[in-house]
């Protein structure tokens, strides 16, 4: 295999700059870019941070794939925590460890054990106040060569950057701190009291926000690279039966006080999710409400015979009834839920016809796209990275086939969003809600990237305050 010329630029733009953002979409080889660099650079003990998947999948095998990266010695950091404290003890070029065992690193290991950093998937730690960008924090004063990467960098809007750059520059750009980032350039879109629950980019902001931070960001989208097959996203309306729906929305509510707060929205609109894909789960067990978007799935299926798919579900008790019902259904088919590499290497081999996972476990890294081109929506996410990194499993380099999205989403099961009286009842569904916020998220990160886009070739290197 050969490097193509816009990963050439890529490795290129890493070794020339120690502190780095690299934001390609899904498919252009961010992977072999990094390895490239290392290799070029020779750099020992190189500290890789990862989703436990891709740790598993992905890294070690792109380093033996390639010529050129062979040599490297790259080691998986699993396993129990004798087995991780005697891998990371090994003499390697390259460390790969789970996000999860941030907090590890920083207590077992010596100041400047580690001559460089790479974050796969940096906006695992947008969350300026999660447990691991807190740890991480802590160690990357020490690492003296910093890269963060990320086909979704700002999947919830700009404020999904701070914590990011802050890892590469330490506030030098955006602020020291993510509340003197917020005072500069947020404004607060829900608030309740003292408690911002939402923020929102100042329109002055975005440009600001953009100069800041183009000189060490590296940008490239699919589409201007390679070639892809189409896209194809399908929205399929299921009816259901609006009776039940109202009588357990009013009920939720009404033990809120018959206002849904802020601070409450979020486990109420999860149940109306729940209650709007036919299943409610509650301390006593499951009530199953209806069979409307199983019976869609399997109008999808029976229309479109030989067709391999992978079905996005975020419920356990969904889960187990999607398998039950596709096992019932198709006892000729094979139906696996998504756990371990063995179901990537047998879903790639087309041993499987339905793979069953959730986005947030299969969302990141991991390559399904030899294995088949139909994706199908059970639940909906509200999550713009999420929604993106699942349909880029199937829809990357090296997929042939038109890949075909299809979103089975409820109508009639009303706005808790907009309504918060447990009496008012709008025509909008929660899963109508769901995919619009995914497309004005989606907008909101294309206008950034567009930006940047425009103007890195134009920038300075200087940085004003």
């Amino acid at each position: 295999m050969k490097l193509k010329p816009y990963q050439k630029d890529v490795i290129n733009y890493i070794i020339s700059n120690p502190f780095c953002a690299i934001f390609l979409e899904m498919g252009l080889g961010k992977t072999i870019c990094v390895l490239s660099a290392i290799a070029r650079l020779g750099i020992k003990k190189v500290l890789i941070i990862a989703p436990k998947m891709v740790v598993e999948t992905v890294w070690v095998q792109e380093a033996k794939k390639w010529r050129h990266t062979s040599h490297l010695k790259v080691v998986a950091v699993i396993g129990t925590h004798t087995q991780r404290m005697e891998l990371i003890h090994e003499p390697a070029d390259v460390y790969v460890v789970s996000r999860d065992v941030v907090s590890w690193l920083k207590v077992k290991l010596p100041k400047g054990y580690f001559n460089m950093l790479v974050v796969d998937e940096s906006t695992s730690f947008k969350n300026p106040t999660s447990q691991r960008f807190l740890a991480l924090k802590k160690i990357i004063p020490l690492i003296p060569r910093r890269v963060i990467l990320s086909a979704t960098p700002s999947p919830n809007g700009y404020h999904d950057l701070w914590s990011q750059y802050y890892i590469l520059d330490l506030g030098l750009r955006l602020e020291k701190s993510i509340s003197a980032f917020r005072k500069k350039y947020l404004y607060p879109v829900v608030k309740k009291d003292y408690i911002v629950y939402k923020w929102g980019v100042k329109e002055e902001s975005k440009g600001r926000i953009n100069y800041k931070i183009l000189d060490i960001t590296k940008v490239m989208k699919a589409d201007d690279w390679i070639k892809m097959p189409d896209l194809i996203l399908n929205e399929i309306p299921i009816s259901i039966d609006l009776k039940k729906y109202n009588e357990l929305k009013k009920e939720k509510v009404l033990q809120l006080g018959g206002v849904v707060a802020p601070e409450n929205m979020a486990g109420v609109v999860q149940k109306l999710v729940q209650i709007a894909s036919g299943a409610i789960i509650h301390d006593k067990g499951v009530d199953y409400l209806h069979e409307e978007k199983l019976r869609a799935m399997e109008y999808i299926i029976e229309h479109n015979v030989g067709v391999r798919y992978l079905i996005a579900v975020n419920f356990v008790h969904d889960k187990e009834r999607v398998y039950d019902f596709l096992t019932e259904k198709y006892p000729q088919k094979v139906v696996r839920k998504f756990a371990t590499s063995q179901d990537v290497n047998d879903w790639n081999e087309r041993k499987i016809h339905f793979l069953i996972a959730n986005p947030q476990s299969v969302g990141h890294g991991v390559n399904l796209q030899q294995g088949g081109h139909t994706i199908i929506w059970y639940n909906l996410t509200w999550s713009l990275e999420l929604y993106q990194q699942f349909i880029g499993r199937l829809y990357r380099q090296g997929q042939d086939q038109k890949v075909f999205v299809h979103h089975l989403v409820a109508t009639g099961c009303g706005n808790v969003l907009t309504a918060y009286n447990a009496d008012d009842y709008d025509d909008e569904t929660v899963d109508s809600i769901i995919m619009n916020t995914i497309k004005s998220k989606n907008g909101e990160q294309e206008e950034l990237k567009e930006k940047l886009l425009n103007h890195i070739n134009e920038s300075t290197t200087t940085i004003t305050r």
